[in-house]
């Protein structure tokens, strides 16, 4: 469970695209951060990675949220790390999802 006072967020044997031996992340428009995105079912993971025209290689899962959040970086060079669930591509390029973790350093 990811615990925040906004978002309550159970990431439990959610799933996520790998690629070259790391998670696949996603850039977006609005910000130079970089999102790692969760997916609580394989078709919205398929379907969100062929929408965006995004490789992947495999698909590993979370089996202990804690452990899952505690094992990633906060900050990939000075580029801060944000985890998401379920993105969904809105008007074709708009992309919403429900965030569950930002680096706050």
């Amino acid at each position: 469970m990811v615990d925040d006072p906004d978002i309550r967020v159970n990431i439990m044997y959610h799933l996520f695209p790998w690629a070259r031996d790391q998670p696949v992340m996603l850039r977006m428009a609005s910000t130079p951060d970089l999102f790692l995105p969760l997916f609580s079912t394989m078709e919205k993971l398929t379907e969100i990675m062929r929408q965006a025209n995004i490789p992947y290689e495999a698909v590993k899962q979370v089996h202990s949220p804690r452990d899952f959040i505690r094992s990633l970086p906060a900050y990939i060079g000075e580029v801060k790390l944000r985890i998401i669930v379920d993105p969904t591509l809105a008007e074709g390029k708009r992309v919403r999802y429900t965030e569950v973790y930002r680096a706050i350093h």
